[in-house]
């Protein structure tokens, strides 16, 4: 085999070393710092996403904060509005309650006033009625009686009794 010939080993080393420095240059010439680049480069961006990923959490935790703080002044908003609801109904059923209850009232009124007129009406009625009935039995009783004396008698009456 001509690799283990001891007659070519200066010629192998001498080449080999040259092979090797020459890719050793290119290596740390053109590719090692490519690569370093695209590592350098590869970092950056995920250093870049991290912080951006970072703020994009820290804008959520504001805005959800934010929402929040909406969200109770919203719940506040429509509690307060409610309450004013209810305070507005109640104080107009009061009103409406006040309003019937005053026309009730009236009616009221406006019906005993027309009942005792009613009964005044029918006891004036009763009055000539009795007087007109006292005022026949005394004419079948023939007892000659007129009307006006009748009157007088149950005037009399009234006034002692």
């Amino acid at each position: 085999m001509p690799q283990l010939e001891s007659s070519t080993f200066a010629s192998q080393f001498f080449w080999g070393l040259i092979c090797f420095l020459t890719l050793w240059f290119i290596m740390n010439k053109f590719i090692a710092p490519k690569i370093a680049d695209i590592i350098r480069r590869r970092r950056q961006k995920i250093d870049d996403y991290l912080t951006a990923a970072e703020n994009f959490r820290q804008t959520a935790e504001e805005l959800e904060k934010r929402c929040a703080a909406m969200m109770k002044k919203a719940e506040l908003e429509v509690e307060e509005a409610r309450l004013q609801s209810v305070a507005a109904m109640n104080k107009e059923m009061e009103e409406t309650k006040n309003s019937m209850a005053q026309k009730l009232q009236e009616k009221i009124n406006r019906n005993e006033e027309k009942l005792l007129r009613t009964q005044e009406e029918i006891k004036s009625r009763c009055d000539a009625m009795a007087l007109d009935l006292a005022a026949q039995i005394a004419d079948k009783l023939n007892l000659k009686l007129t009307k006006d004396k009748i009157t007088a008698v149950l005037s009399k009456d009234k006034n002692n009794g």
